[in-house]
């Protein structure tokens, strides 16, 4: 099969690998859709450690069942799949409450294990999600992105009637901007810099503010604020300063955004003066099912996220695009060639 290897800094290389061996409790897949993820962006650009060289990345990934072990029960042939990426021992008081992302023995696709850039995955059966027979493999590839959001939202609690800020039109900014809609948000403001991005925030039911020239919280606090759940998708100190300023009185920060600063500073007194909880946010544990319920739903409108797509043997072409097209590349996918 064909294998995308991460080498190191700037270094990726297509090559031929054979198929691995199945075990009794494993799926193979062929993978319909494997996404180049922001992290998978800074691991190549030497900016996030890698724990494996070389190692196949991808843990954004969808594909349709090719073979089951002998002990695998509820998949056949055919059926799409996402793949939930992250695991744990099984046996500590984190991975018995389904909190994954807790163990001290976190383990993920694509990271310590082979991932998604690659014709074909092996996982093991829990890891292997049945997607409802509407969604489609285009769909499917955002399911780990929008269980990212869906956990960052869950740890503030419900929606239902809340206002909802989201500090950063990415990919998971427009997400979150969709699921807070779907689960029932009276009114969503977003920040962003790139137009395309603003515009489909505006499209996806969020009044935006452009932080190039905006002063963003002027902007949400006379469009709705102050907000009950705010979602940074930044994760700068500037952000959540802004984030403070814009939360309503005994709210929710939730910080989704991966560590590119290991320090943040923020406005002690406004923080305390509003009672307002700050929350870090990584990846989800069992509730990356929610995203399965989202993706059945059809309330999301995933077809203008993906931007672009790569046959895997053009995988460094994809990657270099991906990296240097920040504000024409939403989501970019790593697919077989028979499907373009």
């Amino acid at each position: 099969m064909r294998a995308v290897l991460f080498h190191g800094t700037g270094q990726l290389e297509v090559v031929d690998r054979p198929s691995p061996a199945l075990a009794a409790d494993e799926v193979r897949l062929r993978v319909e859709r494997s996404g180049i993820c922001g992290s998978d962006i800074a691991t190549w650009k030497g900016e996030w450690p890698s724990p494996h060289v070389p190692s196949v990345k991808g843990h954004e990934v969808c594909g349709s069942v090719l073979e089951v072990g002998a002990d695998v029960k509820g998949l056949s042939a055919g059926q799409l799949v996402a793949v939930r990426p992250i695991g744990g021992c099984g046996a500590c008081k984190h991975c018995l409450l389904g909190r994954y992302s807790r163990c001290r023995q976190f383990t993920m696709y694509g990271q310590q294990r082979p991932g998604g850039w690659a014709e074909e995955i092996i996982v093991r059966q829990g890891h292997a999600r049945p997607l409802a027979p509407s969604v489609t493999p285009d769909q499917g590839l955002f399911a780990e992105p929008i269980a990212v959001v869906a956990h960052a939202f869950n740890l503030a609690g419900s929606l239902d009637g809340a206002s909802v800020a989201i500090l950063g039109a990415g990919v998971l900014g427009l997400i979150a901007v969709q699921v807070a809609r779907a689960r029932g948000a009276s009114r969503v403001f977003a920040t962003g810099r790139q137009d395309k991005k603003l515009e489909l925030a505006r499209q996806f039911g969020a009044v935006a503010a452009d932080a190039r020239t905006d002063d963003v919280v002027a902007v949400g606090l006379e469009h709705g604020g102050p907000y009950d759940v705010v979602l940074d998708c930044i994760g700068t100190s500037a952000a959540l300063d802004d984030a403070i300023l814009l939360s309503e009185a005994g709210g929710w920060i939730v910080l989704v955004a991966g560590p590119h600063e290991s320090r943040l500073s923020f406005n002690y007194v406004e923080h305390r003066l509003r009672e307002v909880a700050v929350v870090a946010s990584r990846i989800y544990g069992e509730d990356f099912d929610d995203c399965l319920e989202l993706l059945a739903s059809g309330k999301l409108d995933l077809a203008p996220l993906l931007t672009h797509r790569y046959a895997f043997d053009d995988a460094v072409e994809a990657m270099a695009f991906a990296s240097s097209n920040r504000a024409d590349a939403i989501k970019v996918a790593l697919q077989p060639a028979d499907s373009l």
